[in-house]
């Protein structure tokens, strides 16, 4: 799965003329012999790590010798204990259905196996009718074959090599899994601590900037992961705290790789808060839609409200005309993740749906995941495997959400479904005196956590907030509108102020200068407007605030 991050201020969207121009170009021509099936249930065969780290497996058959004398040659790949136990997971499953398994069940193997690596491959080949022929004479026949495929995949840094065969009566499948992990990480139990807390340390392998974790609460929720400050990136720490009611939860670490705008999940873990791992997998059950839509984009979307509803979220509503610039640029959107394309063009697909441009009404913000499902075969094949990864969850369950464009392209000759979902939330107007009250309990708030007094707001100069934040609204500079407010200010108390201009694309996120906090007492007057730029995508909250005693602006 590869999201884009929530944005701050004034991010660098573009043109809407750029992206007409993006989706004219012909498309490129996309993967067609990719087979999935994802079935209701699935019981993996084990054995599994106790805890998340690369471990290097000694050759245990002769089929993991052929693969070791192959990467002999190869001092950045070794096989290891996690890939190996994807590729017998992968080839049992094929071996059983004839396919791969689709994206959600592949997701839970690999993090059942306690892979680091995100992104694995698994290269499957069968062999039919193979009568009274041996393990000894299939190996002998694909030897070389396979010494040479192994070779070419230990070609990088870190490469993790798995390697499985097995039969059933005259039918064999041979697995090879392959992999290199975004980072670091130190060993990891795949049981919480006694406090319930699972942290997370390690380092990325390339430039990154920043990370985000989250985790999965309940059937639906989802919980951020508390991050150290004092470490700094590529580096990480991140403490996350699992809902102990869970069976199981699913701890996503998030990144933006240096000079990209579209981030990706950097490690997956399957954690079992109870102290009870399971190798059984069930295709996620989702609430019926009563009003199931006439085709998959409407569809997906009353499910998407089913979900909604059973968490006590307002629906969100399909905007047709996103969902038609996401439909026109989507070929080649995964036609740069899969590498038929300039890889940045999906930076600007990605931050132009995201910027909302045809939505109807302002724009606050808008966030977009897309997903390469293997084997989904419809609407809820599709949302169950968002709905397992807390990334999903942000994107389709932010109680702030309000329009949804999708877009959906079918490629792999109908076997796998590449999607594009995009939520916004619209601005509401809000009442002048609730918005100054919420930047009073933000101050409020930040100066408790720093251990000060609490904060006095002047209520006598409301209606100067009043009048400054309508100057805003309508169309004055915030810097003027500032200087207005302190003269104001002056003359209602008598006394020279200082103040200061801050804006913010949430008034939860508010960062308030030092003076304001670190202060014995502080005495202020605030004005409050939202206001939504010509030429810019999303609008922003600009803050205005005044301090009696001279404080300098």
């Amino acid at each position: 799965m590869a999201c884009a991050p929530k944005r701050g201020l004034h991010p660098e969207f573009p043109r809407p003329d750029a992206l007409s121009a993006l989706a004219a170009k012909t498309p490129p021509p996309l993967p067609g012999d990719w087979t999935a099936a994802e079935p209701d249930e699935w019981t993996l065969g084990g054995p599994f790590p106790a805890r998340l780290e690369r471990v290097v497996r000694a050759p245990a058959d002769a089929w993991e010798k052929l693969a070791a004398d192959a990467l002999a040659g190869h001092p950045g790949a070794d096989l290891t204990e996690s890939m190996t136990c994807v590729a017998r997971e992968t080839g049992r499953f094929d071996l059983a259905s004839r396919a791969q398994p689709s994206e959600a069940l592949r997701d839970f193997l690999r993090d059942r196996c306690g892979e680091i690596a995100e992104e694995t491959s698994t290269d499957l080949e069968g062999f039919d009718s193979l009568g009274a022929a041996t393990d000894d004479d299939v190996r002998a026949r694909v030897a070389a074959d396979v010494s040479a495929r192994i070779a070419k995949l230990a070609t990088g840094d870190h490469v993790g090599i798995g390697i499985w065969f097995g039969r059933d009566g005259d039918r064999g499948v041979l697995a090879i899994a392959s992999g290199s992990p975004s980072v670091e990480v130190d060993p990891v139990s795949f049981t919480p601590g006694p406090d319930g807390k699972v942290t997370l340390r390690g380092r990325a392998r390339f430039p990154v900037v920043g990370f985000e974790g989250s985790v999965t609460h309940g059937a639906l929720g989802y919980a951020y992961c508390d991050s150290d400050e004092n470490v700094a990136a590529p580096s990480f720490s991140l403490t996350c705290a699992v809902d102990p009611a869970d069976e199981r939860a699913q701890i996503e670490l998030f990144a933006v790789p240096q000079g990209r705008a579209l981030g990706r999940s950097m490690l997956s873990l399957l954690v079992w808060p109870r102290g009870v791992a399971s190798a059984e997998w069930k295709r996620t059950v989702l609430p019926y839609a009563a009003t199931p839509g006439d085709d998959l984009a409407h569809d997906f979307v009353a499910r998407v409200n089913a979900l909604r509803a059973t968490a006590g979220m307002h629906p969100v509503d399909l905007d047709a005309r996103e969902s038609a610039d996401g439909a026109l640029l989507a070929p080649h959107y995964f036609g740069a993740m899969l590498g038929f394309e300039p890889s940045t063009w999906a930076d600007v697909i990605a931050l132009g749906l995201e910027a909302g441009w045809h939505v109807d009404g302002p724009v606050e913000w808008g966030r977009m995941c897309s997903e390469v499902s293997p084997g989904a075969r419809d609407a809820i094949g599709l949302l169950g495997a968002m709905v397992q990864r807390p990334l999903g969850r942000i994107v389709l369950l932010d109680p702030a959400a309000s329009r949804l464009a999708f877009a959906a392209l079918p490629f792999a000759g109908g076997h796998a479904m590449g999607t594009l979902v995009t939520t916004y939330a619209l601005h509401e107007a809000e009442p002048e005196d609730a918005l100054m009250s919420d930047v009073a309990a933000q101050i409020a708030h930040q100066r408790a956590a720093a251990g000060k007094a609490a904060p006095k707001l002047l209520v006598d100069l409301r209606n100067d907030g009043r009048t400054a934040a309508g100057r805003v609204v309508g169309g004055a500079s915030p810097d003027k509108a500032l200087r207005s407010l302190m003269q104001a200010a002056a003359a209602s108390l008598h006394q020279p102020v200082g103040g200061w201009l801050l804006e913010t694309d949430s008034l939860d996120h508010l960062h308030l200068p030092d003076e304001l906090l670190q202060s014995p007492d502080v005495t202020f007057g605030v004005a409050v407007a939202w206001v939504h730029p010509a030429g810019e995508a999303w609008g922003h909250y600009v803050v205005l605030i005044v301090v009696p005693k001279g404080v300098p602006a």
